[in-house]
């Protein structure tokens, strides 16, 4: 069970003593939003695009050029990211040439974010907030890594709290 607040308070009444907890950023981040941002349109709809990328883009040279096509894997994993994605402002969803599904978040032009995932399972982001500009790649574990909810944090501008108990 994911930590919460709740059970922190919990904690820390039954304990009696003075303790430091920092939340892993998706829980307080799941938490914080928690019916505050709502998809423009439900899941469902993004679900159906991606089944449509699949369809559209199951074999080589779907744009014309030399791009690879998208598995019926890479839809998996990238629903399955779809799925932790927090409510937030909805995702531009399209496939890549390189066979990947990627998830783009834009709001302005220092206020953007987007990752990719295939089948291989890894996560490439990039992003630009304010002056700064970040890109990485990491392991996708079937959750997604904290950048990705603490971007999305920034761009819509909600603070991610540290939940400090004494």
């Amino acid at each position: 069970m994911a930590p919460t607040l709740a059970h922190a308070m919990d904690t820390l009444s039954a304990t009696g003593s003075e303790f430091y907890r920092t939340f892993n950023v998706r829980h307080v981040f799941q938490d914080y939003t928690r019916g505050a941002w709502v998809y423009e349109q439900p899941i469902e709809t993004i679900i159906a695009e991606l089944r449509s990328i699949v369809e559209d883009c199951s074999e080589i040279g779907w744009d014309g050029y030399k791009s690879l096509p998208v598995s019926h894997r890479t839809i998996e994993v990238a629903r399955s990211a779809a799925l932790r994605i927090p409510r937030a402002a909805r995702p531009e969803i399209a496939p890549e040439a390189d066979g990947e599904i990627s998830f783009e978040w834009y709001k302005a032009p220092n206020l953007q974010f987007t990752f990719s995932i295939g089948e291989k399972e890894i996560i490439s982001y990039a992003g630009r907030i304010g002056n700064e500009r970040f890109h990485g790649t990491v392991r996708y574990l079937e959750t997604l890594p904290d950048i990705v909810y603490t971007s999305l944090a920034r761009i819509y501008g909600l603070s991610l709290p540290v939940v400090v108990l004494k």
